[in-house]
C-alpha cells in the first residue's frame, strides 16, 4: 500500500526524521462539513521523548483534537 492510501486509510500520519532525524511528527485531517480536508492538527516532538509504547496515545490524543475542530466547524457552518 503506498503511503498516501496508508494515511487515508489510518485517518493520520505519523513521521519520523522525515525532515530531521531528531523529530516525531504526528498528524490528522480537519475536515469541513462536506468532508473535505481544509486543516490538519499536528504534534511535533523530540523523537526520543515519544517511545514507540507512547505513540498510539499521542496518535489518539490528536485525533481526538481533529474530530473535535472538525465538529466546531461544523457547527459554525451550521
Amino acid at each position: 500500500m503506498d503511503r498516501l492510501a496508508e494515511i487515508r486509510s489510518s485517518g493520520y500520519s505519523v513521521t519520523s526524521g522525515e525532515l530531521d532525524p531528531e523529530v516525531l511528527g504526528i498528524a490528522a485531517p480537519i475536515r469541513d462539513e462536506a468532508g473535505t480536508v481544509v486543516a490538519a492538527v499536528s504534534v511535533a516532538a523530540v523523537a526520543s521523548r515519544v517511545p514507540a509504547d507512547r505513540q498510539p496515545q499521542v496518535v489518539d490524543q490528536v485525533l481526538d483534537a481533529a474530530r473535535e475542530i472538525t465538529a466546531g466547524l461544523a457547527l459554525i457552518a451550521g
